[in-house]
């Protein structure tokens, strides 16, 4: 795989991200009330990749370098991520904790309990108030009570967008260690496992025609010889 190879396979990623988050906001639109979820979903699934993809060797221990430390690395990536791309849409990415706030309360929360972890707020309304610590006074005299941390999960998934064209130019563009990406991305891409010996599902026999009708992406294409991985778009030539 070669840095342009690489190149169209983020910048597809980075159109499928955008896909969603477009499909969300006519759903929005139509009055469908689809909620703070989805967008945190798209966000967290980006930063991780793009994270993971990304986060400089020297940040990593050897396992993680190797891709057998791939929880620590998912962890160390999107953080990194978060504090060197997301700061330059909105510095408040970059204030303390927020980056491990994020990971662990909202990622990690959402991804593996199903829900953000207590004392957190999501939602899609008022953007003015992400990223804020929100206190409820009912009135003058009263003390205030801290109600949660909010994070408009609409915003963060635009902000994320926003910042994915910073990295392909960094990291892809102009930085000399983009073939070290261009090879862990191919390596893993190169993997390969046959279902038919460790999964019990019924088969289903198709031709070739058939067969291109029905994925949009795999990582091992049986149907072209030597073809290790194939992502079908019209905005994509095979690798």
């Amino acid at each position: 795989m070669t840095n342009d190879d690489l190149r169209k396979y983020a910048q597809q990623i980075i159109s499928y991200l955008k896909s969603d988050f477009n499909a969300y906001e006519e759903a929005r639109e139509a009055g469908v009330n689809i909620g703070a979820g989805p967008y945190l979903l798209t966000a967290s699934s980006g930063i991780d990749f793009f994270g993971s993809l990304g986060v400089p060797d020297g940040e990593l221990d050897a396992k993680e370098r190797n891709g057998t430390g791939l929880k620590r690395k998912s962890t160390k990536g999107s953080k990194w991520y978060i504090k060197n791309y997301l700061t330059r849409v909105n510095s408040k990415y970059g204030n303390t904790g927020v980056a491990n706030f994020l990971y662990t309360a909202l990622r990690c929360g959402q991804v593996h309990e199903g829900i953000v972890n207590r004392g957190i707020l999501i939602g899609t309304r008022h953007p003015d108030y992400h990223l804020s610590i929100l206190e409820i006074r009912k009135s003058d005299a009263d003390t205030t009570t801290i109600a949660g941390t909010y994070v408009n999960t609409r915003v963060l998934a635009q902000d994320f967008i926003s910042s994915t064209d910073s990295f392909v130019e960094d990291k892809i563009n102009h930085d000399q260690s983009a073939s070290e990406l261009a090879s862990r991305l191919s390596a893993h891409l190169s993997a390969t496992l046959d279902q038919s010996e460790s999964i019990d599902l019924p088969r289903l026999q198709l031709d070739d025609d058939s067969l291109a009708d029905v994925y949009d992406f795999s990582s091992y294409s049986p149907t072209y010889t030597g073809l290790r991985y194939s992502l079908k778009s019209r905005y994509w030539e095979e690798l």
